[in-house]
């Protein structure tokens, strides 16, 4: 009846009984082990089925696996896949064995990402011979097969037309801009994104096939500029490119005339700007006896040309440039006796003279002035102007547009505070002067550092506890780096030249230059931000030897 299973066997010779089947639908199944044949069948009437002898086939066929990939030379990573003809488990080995039924070499392994292809079975990337077979459900086996793969890096596709890509990198960076700028020596590596011949020069001029090959890591000692391009291995040309690596180094400085170097010792009253709007230093020194003053000079191109020889009756000073007039102060202390009023100049190119503007404004001191610095602050557009009276430091705003002064802070020094702030310089970047402590020395003409350095903003002066304590002369803010740099002092019992910077809360040794400036005491330093360089003139050195020579830091 439908819904019915009836079950016939064969006999001995393969033969079926006659069966009577009634009408409906049936699953037509025939076993004979191991194998098994499935059918649905329908039958319409009432049916004798009499099968008669049939012949059941065995499965003697072995499967057939093919590799995605046939053996050949390659030089990108090689993504190989394995598919056979039937249900079949495949079995692999990339050793060179013979790969046996055993789960240690079933295939698909795990997956893997090989090159730009993702869930990759089998990802070959050195020398390999690939060995394979496949076993069905009617355990045929199928025999080894081999496909060989062999790595060759001037392999080329024949369809590749596109040209390789160098990349250049500098002491372990990737350098992405056409230049940088480094303090010391540079490792650079060349690389490139495939198979390829790397060609460079590093004389300026323009690479060819015929100019050295890229082959190991080149140590860069001075400023060079190096050219480059690549030529793959189906000769697709690379275009060529141009890197600057510009290392920051001392350069001793000729010129034509100086300052006459006996007047611009510690004792004399000094400064030295740079004129930006003039494009030039402007340098003032007088000695504190008020002998044979040196005057006022500037400095461009190599050359010195004093343009004014008259002293002014000066103790104690501090020069400072205003960037926003495009002029420059000085802010006067007369004598070495209390009680006398401050005085304020302001030079002029057109009679080459320092005119007063204002006599007065801060209170007058009832004990000789220590020292004076200043520090214009393009922000507020106003001078910050420090006056030192023993242990005692006021700090003055003076606008040079009203000329005025208005006394902003006072702070008074102990053994752990600075009662004079030897150096003063305003960074635009922090909108903040920083200033450089010292304490009057115990004894002698030395001068007592003692590393303090002190941010004003607020209205006040905030003290920054720096682990490192460099002995420091006059800061000034390179502008090409954007940081605060300070050249080290030579601080009577150490003579040391080294270069440090300013990160905010610490102060940052700078990586050691392949030539330094003589160490020295109270040299003058200003940055030369229109040509992107520090200048360093004169000084004493550690034995009290007066030194005129200059240097220039810069690439």
């Amino acid at each position: 009846m439908p819904g019915y299973s009836f079950f016939a066997k064969t006999d001995k010779e393969g033969k079926f009984n006659i069966i009577y089947i009634p009408a409906g639908e049936y699953t037509l199944r025939i076993e004979k082990t191991p194998f098994t044949y499935e059918k649905e069948v329908t039958l319409l009437e009432n049916t004798t089925l009499n099968v008669g002898e049939i012949t059941i086939q065995t499965d003697t066929d072995a499967p057939i696996t093919t590799a995605s990939k046939d053996s050949a030379d390659f030089r990108n990573p090689l993504c190989v896949s394995l598919t056979a003809n039937e249900t079949a488990t495949t079995y692999f080995t990339t050793d060179g064995s013979n790969p046996t039924v055993s789960a240690t070499f079933q295939y698909p392994p795990s997956l893997s990402t090989c090159g730009s292809t993702a869930n990759c079975p089998i990802c070959i990337t050195t020398s390999k011979t690939l060995k394979y077979l496949s076993v069905d459900s009617s355990g045929n086996v199928e025999d080894v097969r081999v496909n060989f793969y062999f790595y060759n890096e001037k392999w080329s596709d024949p369809a590749d037309s596109t040209a390789p890509a160098t990349t250049m990198t500098v002491n372990g960076s990737t350098l992405s801009e056409s230049s940088t700028l480094l303090t010391g020596d540079a490792s650079v590596v060349l690389s490139v994104n495939e198979g390829a011949t790397i060609y460079y020069t590093t004389d300026g001029s323009v690479p060819t096939t015929s100019s050295s090959k890229f082959e190991f890591a080149q140590n860069i000692t001075q400023t060079t500029t190096i050219r480059y391009f690549a030529v793959d291995y189906a000769s697709n040309v690379e275009s060529v490119k141009t890197k600057t690596i510009n290392i920051l180094d001392w350069h001793s400085v000729s010129y034509s005339g100086s300052p006459p170097k006996s007047q611009y010792d510690y004792n004399t009253a000094k400064g030295m700007v740079y004129d930006a709007s003039r494009g030039k230093i402007l340098f003032y020194c007088h000695n504190d006896s008020g002998s044979s003053p040196c005057g006022t000079w500037t400095y461009s191109q190599g050359a010195w040309t004093q343009l004014a020889s008259t002293a002014l009756t000066i103790s104690r000073n501090a020069v400072a440039y205003n960037d926003t007039e495009g002029e420059t102060y000085m802010f006067v202390y007369p004598s070495g006796s209390g009680n006398s009023d401050y005085k304020t100049y302001k030079f002029g190119y057109t009679a080459n003279v320092w005119t007063e503007v204002k006599s007065g404004g801060p209170s007058k001191p009832s004990n000789p002035v220590n020292g004076i610095s200043a520090a214009y602050d393009s922000s507020s557009k106003i001078f910050l102007v420090v006056m030192s009276i023993g242990n005692t430091i006021q700090t003055y705003s003076y606008n040079s547009s009203t000329n005025q002064y208005a006394l902003l802070n006072t702070i008074t020094g102990d053994s752990a505070d600075p009662t004079s702030f030897y150096r003063m310089v305003y960074d635009p970047s922090r909108s903040r002067v920083i200033a450089y402590g010292r304490v009057p020395p115990t004894a002698g003409n030395g001068l007592t550092f003692i590393g303090a350095t002190f941010e004003f903003y607020s209205g006040t002066w905030h003290k920054v506890v720096t682990n490192e304590v460099p002995t420091l002369e006059t800061p000034i803010y390179d502008s090409r780096r954007q940081l605060v740099y300070g050249f080290a002092a030579d601080n009577q019992d150490t003579a040391n030249s080294d270069s440090w910077y300013y990160t905010g809360s610490d102060w940052v040794k700078a990586s050691p230059p392949l030539s330094k400036p003589k160490a020295r005491k109270s040299p003058f330093i200003v940055y030369d931000a229109a040509n992107q360089k520090t200048i360093i003139f004169g000084g004493t050195d550690r034995f009290g030897q007066l030194l005129n020579d200059m240097w220039e830091y810069r690439p």
